[in-house]
Formats: structure tokens, sequence, C-alpha cells
């Protein structure tokens, strides 16, 4: 008999991505506890072959399928918002997949360990809250349902607005759920639209967080800009393979 846990909605958005759907419903129908429903945002209507991943998987998993045409990844987010029922939310896109019972016992906001996977070299490390606990991997957070939405107004960094004004006190305060884990992998939008993301962010965090904070955090975008991607992903993946390997062997 199916367990799950009916504090949690799933929200997977996709669009012309049914083999990454595929991978992330698959994921979240081999958990021990389910999700109360996954809702499934489809950003293309004339796909005439998610319907079939859908069904796959529909005899497994609660699904509501959204499918109709949206202004982008945050609009989708946002539908999905809307149309939850669960109070607590977890953000996927189609690809992310869910390790282990990463659900089970959740009853309240907080982080999830995310691995991040760089397909073009094979490295990977775990996530942790950036910019003084201001920004993370949202496939890594358990939202409240009445979470602030997603600003469309931002086109790549939309996430980390929503964040900061989701949790003011900042996600170092949040307990991590370690009973399992996600894997994100390093092919989507927001990665490779890296310049309008940092602008995005500087913009957001004069906006958003007082002056010391804002420009310490724009002080480290600026530093991030300038230091070349492979080298920060060659010392993370060194950084964090000591957790990495901590984290399997526990389980």
């Amino acid at each position: 008999m199916a367990i799950y846990n009916n504090f949690i909605s799933t929200i997977t958005v996709t669009k012309n991505n049914n083999i990454g759907l595929y991978q992330t419903l698959k994921s979240l129908s081999n958990l021990g506890t389910k999700p109360s429903e996954v809702i499934v945002i489809n950003g293309n209507p004339k796909d005439s072959k998610i319907k079939q991943v859908i069904t796959n998987f529909s005899s497994i998993l609660n699904i509501k399928f959204i499918n109709e045409n949206d202004l982008g990844i945050y609009d989708a987010m946002n539908k999905g918002k809307k149309f939850a029922t669960g109070k607590l939310l977890h953000y996927l896109n189609a690809g992310d997949e869910v390790m282990f019972d990463i659900y089970k016992n959740i009853n309240k906001p907080c982080l999830l360990p995310v691995k991040i996977i760089d397909k073009s070299n094979g490295l990977s490390w775990f996530d942790k809250p950036k910019f003084f606990g201001s920004a993370y991997c949202h496939q890594g957070l358990i939202f409240s349902k009445n979470h602030e939405p997603y600003d469309l107004k931002f086109k790549v960094s939309a996430d980390f607005n929503s964040i900061i004004k989701s949790f003011p006190n900042g996600l170092n305060k949040l307990y991590v759920h370690d009973n399992g884990f996600v894997k994100y992998f390093l092919d989507g939008f927001s990665s490779q639209q890296t310049a309008l993301g940092n602008y995005e962010m500087i913009m957001i965090s004069w906006n958003q967080l007082r002056l010391p904070k804002a420009f310490l955090v724009s002080i480290f975008i600026i530093i991030k800009i300038f230091f070349p991607r492979k080298l920060r992903r060659l010392l993370m993946n060194a950084i964090f393979k000591s957790r990495q390997n901590n984290f399997f062997k526990k389980k």
C-alpha cells in the first residue's frame, strides 16, 4: 500500500522535455513516501506525446495535468502554486530526480540536500545556501503554500527574489531534512543565462536586502563573474566531496 505525505504538493514544470519529465516522475514513483499530488505544468499544449508520459505514472502518482501555454518557467511555477492543495510545496524541473525517502516525516518548510551534476565534465557536488543564506537551488527548498510568488519581471532570478521575500530571516534558520536528496543537472535555462541572472541578482539584492548585505552579495557576484566557471566547479567539487561521501555512507 502506497504511503503519502499529505502535506506536500510537488510541482513539476516542463516544455518539450518529455524524457526529463519521465525521469522526474519515475523518481517520484519510486519513493517510499510519495507526495499527496504531483502537478505537471506543460508549456506546449501541441506536444502530443506528453500525455503518454503522464499515463505511465497516473496509477502510481496522483497527477494533476495543466496543459496550456505560459509566459515561461516562473509563470508555470506560479500556476502550480495556484492549483496546489498541499500546505507545503516542492518545485522540480523536468529532469530533476528525488532520491531515497526524501519526503518522509516532512511537515514544515526545510532544506533538502541537492546534488548538482555538471554533465559536461562529470563533476558533482552538494549545494549549500549562498550569499549569507539568501540563495539556494529552489529544488532544495520545501516552501509553505503561501510563499511569495515568482515575479515575472525577472527572467532568470525570480527564484532568488522569492526566496529572499519568503524567508526574511535567511535559509540558515531552516533545518536540513537529509532523508534523501535531489539530483539537479546543470543543463537548464538559468545555467545558460548566467549574465542576465547575475545582473538580476544584483538588482534584487539592492531592492530587497539591507545595505551592508546587498553590498557584500554584489561583491560576491562580481567576483564570481571574473572567476572562471570551470575553476569554480572544480573547487566546489573538491570542497563538497567529503560531504557527499559521508552522505552516501550514511545511506
